[in-house]
């Protein structure tokens, strides 16, 4: 049998007796990998009028659908969208508690805006956030609808216009922006960015996790 530690108090019900036991042993429930070292992000996808498939398959399985095998080359997998995203929105509707019959019809609408969120492992001794790429799509006279300022070392969208290029490309209030088709911008001035994302193919952005202060100073 287990002898208490000295000094430790005695315990006074079985359930607290047991409790010292399983101490005594280091038989304590250990906290779970994915709730301690994950993070999770929200990430949305737009797809317009020229896209006829989205080109990936839905798990039905659990409270949210989620994306199984994305097409290589196809139009999710140009977007970003990755396997296990779990999906939270369909145009706007909740996935939540809603099956398969209800929500399938919606993923064959255009336009059509998914939102998801990933869980990412976050990584030992540094902020959690998540760098995704994401290709700015052709326009014909649009601007970014991006609104920046700088919070701390990096440009920060702090609003980004629905309908507009950066929106349609994914980017979200509050990302950082680290790179401009593969250009760091992070000393670069107001007025340069804002024309580098005028003429932009793909700007690459820090995302933090859902939970934290989005509004807190970045540096890398």
């Amino acid at each position: 049998a287990a002898t208490p530690r000295a000094g430790a108090s005695k315990p006074t019900t079985p359930r607290e007796a047991v409790a010292a036991v399983v101490a005594a042993l280091g038989m304590g429930a250990k906290p779970a990998a994915d709730e301690e070292d994950c993070a999770v992000y929200r990430l949305q996808f737009f797809y317009n009028e020229k896209v006829k498939r989205l080109e990936f398959e839905v798990e039905w399985g659990g409270d949210q659908p989620a994306a199984g095998a994305v097409k290589p080359g196809g139009a999710s997998a140009a977007r970003g969208l990755r396997r296990g995203d779990r999906i939270v929105e369909i145009g706007g509707k909740k996935t939540s508690g809603r099956g398969r019959e209800e929500l399938l019809p919606a993923l064959k609408e255009r336009p059509l805006l998914l939102k998801v969120e990933r869980s990412s492992e976050a990584a030992s001794g540094e902020e959690s956030h998540l760098e995704l790429s994401l290709p700015f799509p052709k326009s014909s006279g649009d601007g970014p609808g991006v609104e920046i300022a700088w919070r701390g070392e990096l440009p920060v969208a702090v609003s980004v216009a629905e309908q507009g290029k950066a929106w349609a490309a994914g980017m979200l209030s509050d990302d950082a922006i680290l790179r401009v088709d593969g250009e760091d911008v992070a000393e670069s001035s107001k007025a340069a960015l804002e024309e580098a994302l005028q003429k932009a193919k793909e700007v690459t952005i820090w995302r933090r996790p859902l939970g934290v202060d989005l509004l807190a100073p970045w540096h890398p």
